[in-house]
Parts: C-alpha cells; structure tokens; sequence
C-alpha cells in the first residue's frame, strides 16, 4: 500500500488519494502519513489519518473562490481532489487539453495546482 511503502522506503511524508473509503460509505478521502523512526534510524512504523476531502475542500475553498479563474488541486495521476470548476468534480481526471499552463507543485505532498483553460 503506497500510503505505507512510501513513508517506509524514501522515509518522507506523503499523501495517497483522492480515492472512495472502503468502508462503503461512498466518501472520497485522502490518507496522509508519516514514517515513525527512532534517533538511530530503526524504522518502527508509519502513522497516518484519513482525512474526508471535503475537509481538504472547506479548507481550501476561501482561496479558490476568490482565484479569478478556473484552478484544481490534483493528485500525481491527474486526478482531481479539489478545484473551483463545476466541470471537474472529485476524482475525475484533468486532461492536458483543459490546462492552461504549467502545474505548480504541491511542497511535501505528490499534488499539484493546476490552471485550466477558458472555456470557449
């Protein structure tokens, strides 16, 4: 499991999703997670959270709306997390069509900031 493997191996933090909890109440979640290691370096473990997007989404919500255009936080595969475009909802994919310019990386997290085009 990425959410593990990678806090494990690289030894840094990481975010893993969007994707729908198992849980089966249909909700789009992101796992963050952190690997726990002693001062000599064992590796005793990773702790992590599952957090609902739409905590992601009410955090960052104030931004976006007032961004001026069409903005969406995606995941490394292209996914959409959030975005302030009633065309790209949760989970959905971002097309390189629909950017208009370069991605701007997300610091610690494999996301990024992605301006889309006008619409025609």
């Amino acid at each position: 499991m990425e959410w593990f493997v990678i806090p494990r191996d690289r030894n840094e933090k990481w975010v893993y999703g969007p994707y729908l909890d198992y849980t089966g109440v249909d909700l789009y979640v992101c796992t963050f997670s952190v690997p726990i290691r002693l001062d000599d370096g064992t590796f005793l473990g990773v702790a992590g959270a599952d957090v609902p997007v739409s905590s992601i989404e009410s955090t960052l919500w104030p931004q976006l709306r007032c961004a001026g255009s069409g903005l969406v936080l995606v995941n490394a595969d292209g996914r959409v997390i959030v975005g302030n475009d009633p065309e790209f909802i949760t989970g959905s994919k971002v097309a390189s069509v629909a950017r208009s310019g370069e991605a701007v990386p997300v610091r610690a997290t494999p996301w990024s900031l992605v301006p889309l085009r006008e619409a025609d």
